[in-house]
């Protein structure tokens, strides 16, 4: 009996160790074969990439050949940067809005490639008509220019006199902080002067539409206030978490720009 219960201990022994040894054969073939797929994946990738490469290369020769033949344009600007003049206050039936009434003049800032050589510059401009109703329209416009003077320099300088410059919150005397804790709290601005002064408010990104903060009453002499909701954030931005908000402060025709946290 006793001899009958070490051979099946052995047994045992040796099935458990077979079983270790087919699982161990068994995922080190599952580790050899996923290399071997991400071996492959790998070579299709790289045929892809040269493939793009390629295509891309082809492009940039027949650009170059249309250059060399004189149908592709070649424009003496390295940057070009618009510059927008402080906003003016719109208030209607409809509520409040921002915009320019009659004309204005939006500066662009342009840095030429090679200096004292012609520069043209390509406008496409979409904008609308408003009155009661809003009518979108489109403009194309191309100018040519050199080095000099020229017969709008007044009116550039002036609309350059009214793009808000950058200032720090502390240079403008402005603090911005939450006070309530709604679900689109309340944010009050105060800026210590004792002038009339318009506020608004941008988000980091186009894609906030911030409300454009009301004047509070009752601040004391010396300060101004401001409030308005975190309302008009982008899908996913919590109201209650810290981000960057740029304020700018009008004052006749002064206007900073001054960027703050939102803790």
């Amino acid at each position: 009996a006793a001899r009958a219960a070490g051979e099946l201990g052995t047994l045992r022994t040796q099935q458990q160790a077979l079983a270790q040894y087919q699982t161990i054969l068994a995922d080190t073939l599952l580790v050899v074969r996923l290399a071997y797929y991400k071996i492959l994946l790998t070579e299709q990738q790289i045929t892809v990439n040269q493939a793009s490469v390629g295509l891309l290369q082809k492009e940039l020769d027949d650009q170059q050949i249309r250059f060399d033949a004189g149908t592709v344009p070649h424009f003496n600007v390295l940057r070009a940067k618009v510059l927008y003049p402080a906003p003016h206050l719109f208030t209607d039936e409809t509520g409040n809005a921002l915009g320019y009434k009659t004309n204005v003049v939006f500066p662009v800032q342009v840095t030429p490639k090679q200096v004292g050589k012609p520069v043209t510059l390509r406008l496409k401009l979409d904008y609308a008509v408003c009155e009661k109703l809003c009518i979108p329209a489109e403009g194309r416009a191309e100018l040519t220019f050199g080095a000099g003077d020229g017969a709008n320099d007044a009116a550039l300088m002036a609309a350059e006199a009214r793009v808000p410059q950058p200032a720090t919150a502390a240079e403008a005397k402005l603090t911005a902080r939450r006070v309530t804790n709604a679900a689109k709290p309340l944010v009050d601005v105060s800026v210590v002067t004792d002038k009339a002064i318009a506020v608004f408010v941008e988000g980091p990104s186009a894609e906030w539409a911030l409300p454009i903060p009301v004047p509070a009453q009752g601040a004391p002499a010396g300060v101004r206030h401001f409030g308005f909701e975190l309302d008009g954030l982008p899908p996913g931005v919590d109201p209650k978490s810290p981000f960057e908000l740029t304020f700018t402060v009008i004052e006749g025709d002064r206007a900073i720009e001054v960027m703050t946290h939102l803790d």
